[in-house]
């Protein structure tokens, strides 16, 4: 795959007694939208895996400032607290000023990505706009009951899924009976033969990888050039969650009162 990179700036955020080593490239200052999108990597993988310099390149080009950085745990709580170290350290940036930004990562990086977006999510913090996971890890691969599903069921921020049809670690079957129990505005791209890399037999590898970026760039700038929209569709899903929700629980109480009446007249006689 052709490594034409943009311009990129070495940086090194602090993360207790650590240090996580980053990459910031600034956005075409021409079409800067004063948006960010954070890209991490999956469980053995680095910043420079082809698909986040691709996905670098795609969106800086097009006016999102990206960071890409490395942190590598064979946990993927770790994972995720580094991740909220570089979302602060970009929040709080006096020299890289973005109005919010996308959580993006790759496989374990989707897992840790999804995890943040939950944290932040109660805290009320508005910074994070959206979430993109390149080939999340459903379950591990031959452990199709082993679902990682309950952190996405909790999410509430807008999510992107991109994954292959023959990911060994995500069977489309069971991530689509997943994706209809989630509340959050969601949606999910199929790659039509692709596998955990995202690579598909019979096909260039960076034409599937050119689509893929221009598909999250779709999604991101549609979320920022009509964040009010997005916010008042997110609202009307979660009103909507909440008054099934309700109702569920007004004919659940029907059925117990009915049941206690249906009690009590057999004691009487």
């Amino acid at each position: 795959m052709t490594d034409s990179r943009t311009s990129e700036v070495p940086v090194t955020i602090p993360y207790g007694k650590k240090e996580i080593k980053a990459k910031i490239c600034p956005a075409n200052a021409e079409k800067s939208r004063d948006y960010a999108v954070i890209l991490t990597h999956g469980a053995s993988g680095h910043m420079d895996h082809s698909h986040l310099i691709a996905l670098c390149n795609h969106l800086t080009q097009r006016g999102f400032l990206c960071l890409r950085f490395t942190y590598l745990s064979p946990r993927v709580e770790h994972r995720m607290m580094a991740y909220k170290a570089v979302v602060e350290f970009l929040q709080n940036s006096e020299e890289y000023k973005v109005k919010g930004c996308f959580v993006a990562g790759r496989s374990m990086g989707a897992r840790a990505a999804v995890m943040l977006a939950n944290t932040i999510d109660e805290t009320n913090n508005d910074f994070i706009c959206g979430v993109v996971c390149l080939s999340y890890p459903l379950h591990p691969p031959s452990k199709s009951s082993e679902l990682r599903k309950d952190i996405l069921i909790a999410l509430k921020t807008p999510t992107l899924f991109i994954s292959g049809t023959k990911d060994a670690f995500c069977i489309d079957s069971l991530f689509d009976n997943v994706l209809d129990e989630l509340t959050c505005q969601h949606q999910v791209t199929w790659v039509n033969g692709g596998d955990h890399g995202l690579k598909v037999k019979g096909r260039i590898e960076e034409e599937v990888i050119s689509d893929m970026c221009d598909t999250v760039y779709r999604w991101c700038v549609d979320r920022v050039t009509a964040p009010q929209l997005a916010k008042d569709s997110d609202k009307a899903v979660n009103k909507a969650c909440d008054v099934k929700g309700k109702l569920k629980e007004n004919m659940k109480r029907k059925r117990d009162s009915k049941t206690d009446k249906h009690r009590a007249s057999k004691k009487k006689v």
